[in-house]
């Protein structure tokens, strides 16, 4: 354990306090062992230790992005959590793969999902949005958002709808690749899990200029469709 001075209001904690330093137990979450605010003495039950770094509102302050990074980091460090597949995933969606051997990251998609949005750039061959694979979802859609896609008809494309997706503090959601979809299918949506209608929903994988791909929940199919298409999509997110 690493341990640091004191070097906030020593005056005060000394009137407070007037047992020595030693003998004082703190608390902080998992993220704030580089601020050195106090000295530690003794390592945190882990349940307290954990609930705590799990449950940082009000205690740190952080715009949404920060939370949203500092959330996802907690899978990496002392505190991350096992799942399965079909489990309620960190952020509150559903998971549905599962990336390594202990059970410690993988795919979650969000319970909800957003209707009546286009793929964008309709014509347009957008480079970099050919990734089928599992994991390739957000390499496509990082790829997509450098061409800055715009609607046929009017409103907004699918890419930014989940761009702008928020749930439990989390910010990372982007569209699903085509293999991503249809594990999504086979894994949740069989299965009654996930919030899934039995209509198509947008793959962020290009079939070609003018047409996307698109998976069918109702039939389990994948099909090609315009761009322009008004559809579903469902946000997802590595944890």
């Amino acid at each position: 354990m690493k341990r640091y001075n004191f070097l906030v209001l020593l005056v005060s904690v000394l009137v407070l306090f007037p047992a020595r330093a030693d003998d004082l137990e703190v608390f902080i979450p998992y993220a704030l062992y580089d601020n050195p605010i106090v000295e530690f003495t003794q390592e945190p039950e882990y349940d307290d230790f954990c609930t705590s770094s799990f449950a940082p509102y009000g205690a740190l302050e952080m715009d949404e992005e920060e939370m949203s990074k500092y959330l996802t980091s907690l899978q990496d460090g002392p505190c991350a959590r096992i799942y399965e597949v079909g489990d309620e995933g960190p952020a509150g969606g559903r998971v549905f793969y599962i990336s390594d051997d202990e059970g410690k990251h993988g795919l979650e998609a969000a319970p909800d999902d957003f209707s009546g949005v286009e793929w964008g750039c309709h014509g347009i061959k957008v480079e970099g949005t050919n990734h089928t694979e599992i994991g390739g979802g957000k390499d496509n859609s990082d790829a997509h958002a450098e061409f800055n896609c715009k609607s046929r008809w009017g409103g907004r494309v699918a890419f930014d709808v989940v761009k702008d997706y928020k749930l439990h503090g989390y910010l990372d959601w982007y569209v699903p690749s085509r293999d991503e979809l249809l594990t999504m299918k086979s894994e949740l949506s069989v299965k009654d899990l996930g919030n899934f209608a039995k209509s198509c929903y947008w793959a962020s994988t290009e079939a070609w200029g003018t047409f996307s791909w698109m998976v069918n929940f109702g039939s389990g199919g994948y099909v090609y469709g315009e761009k322009s298409l008004r559809v579903r999509v469902k946000p997802i997110r590595t944890f």
